[in-house]
């Protein structure tokens, strides 16, 4: 029989505010992604306020007084995943016209089920990039006051783009007059809307350069923001002190929002080799979505009549100097995360702790292990069968 090995992700994290006491764990084997090495018998130790004190081996680690360390010496322990696309707000269910039915309100209901459901599948950071009525800003409020069980979240709230383009509702007939609250056309209108995005909240921006797969009446390779559009809104966004990702599937959007000075690509479907020679080494990473479309459709529901064929990737067998993160939509619980093998899951979470690394002067450095208390261990067990990666309860063991 194939060995079959049992990974336990930290899932006792949730909020700060959350913790009264110190704790340890207890790991069997522990994945160190800034070496991609498997250590052997490692202990964590955190603080009342959940920041991780020490890691080291279980037989020199002093815990503090009073704590008995939470024993996983039969598993294997790894950092918080980060997803770095998310619409934890929305369900893959309500795209189209069946979308047209869903209050800001409940939205935000929804935002509060999936950022628990996301938590409990060990992805401990999220970013969140587009929703109506600036509900994952409330959504990442109530996380930060220990109201709602969820991830840490960094939001964008409405996501800009021109009038008619993915980012705007194309549904409604003329007579209602409808455009989508992040509709803005022009250089000057799209400085406008970054002002106001912030002011409401956001602590990211999100642009739609491209056309996409889940609106109507335009196309994933079509431009739609022009490059002085894309780089008047780089510039605001800058100026403000956030960062701004670009949805752009198609070639020429992919290159004029990296000449725009736009902070990251999201899915960058139809990237070509120019396109990946325009992105510096340094800069942050080109985002390609594991999860298309294709899957959303056929897993959770039909696809809607109103917007275009899912879109079919070129992938490309080799790029050099650009470091890709993983990204997916919707609720962690839909959306199964293999094949992983172990290389690419290192490397992608070092990726990731790059990309974040800037968090630590905002206070959230060595935040990864965190519980509510021994009660509500929300403990994950996962199984990897050869390259598959898969909760332990839905495999054949």
């Amino acid at each position: 029989m194939r060995k079959i090995l049992l990974v336990v992700l930290f899932l006792f994290m949730l909020s700060p505010l959350a913790f009264s006491a110190p704790g340890a764990v207890r790991c069997g084997k522990l994945l160190d992604v800034r070496s991609g090495q498997t250590l052997a018998n490692q202990t964590v130790v955190f603080d009342a306020s959940g920041t991780i004190t020490s890691v080291g081996s279980s037989s020199s680690t002093k815990l503090p007084n009073g704590v008995t360390a939470i024993d996983l010496s039969n598993a294997t322990c790894l950092p918080g995943l980060i997803d770095v696309h998310t619409h934890l707000t929305g369900e893959p269910t309500n795209n189209g016209y069946a979308g047209l039915g869903i209050s800001v309100p409940r939205a935000a209901v929804t935002g509060v089920k999936n950022a628990r459901l996301t938590l409990r599948a060990g992805f401990t950071t999220v970013r969140n990039v587009g929703v109506n009525g600036y509900t994952d800003v409330a959504l990442r409020n109530g996380v930060d006051a220990g109201d709602v069980e969820g991830p840490r979240m960094r939001v964008s709230g409405p996501a800009l783009g021109t009038t008619g383009g993915h980012c705007d509702n194309s549904l409604l007939p003329s007579e209602f007059h409808y455009k989508a609250e992040g509709v803005a056309d022009g250089p000057w209108a799209a400085r406008a809307k970054v002002r106001e995005t912030v002011k409401y909240g956001a602590d990211r921006i999100k642009i739609c350069a491209s056309g996409g797969v889940l609106s109507k009446g335009d196309q994933p390779g079509t431009p739609q923001y022009t490059p002085e559009e894309m780089q008047a809104i780089a510039e605001e966004t800058h100026k403000l002190g956030r960062k701004v990702a670009a949805h752009a599937h198609g070639t020429q959007s992919i290159k004029d929002a990296i000449r725009a000075g736009i902070d990251s690509i999201e899915h960058s479907s139809l990237i070509d080799d120019e396109g990946i020679t325009f992105w510096p080494s340094s800069a942050e990473p080109i985002l390609s979505s594991t999860s298309t479309t294709t899957t959303t459709f056929s897993r959770r529901a039909p696809r809607p009549e109103c917007c275009p064929s899912p879109l079919k990737k070129k992938r490309r067998s080799a790029i050099s100097n650009v470091k890709i993160s993983g990204t997916a939509i919707g609720p962690a619980r839909n959306w199964p995360l293999a094949p992983i093998p172990a290389s690419i899951l290192t490397a992608t979470a070092r990726n990731n702790l790059a990309r974040w690394s800037h968090e630590a002067s905002r206070g959230h450095s060595g935040r990864h292990c965190q519980r509510r208390g021994s009660a509500r261990l929300g403990r994950q067990d996962w199984c990897v069968r050869g390259r598959s990666l898969c909760r332990s309860d839905r495999c054949e063991l």
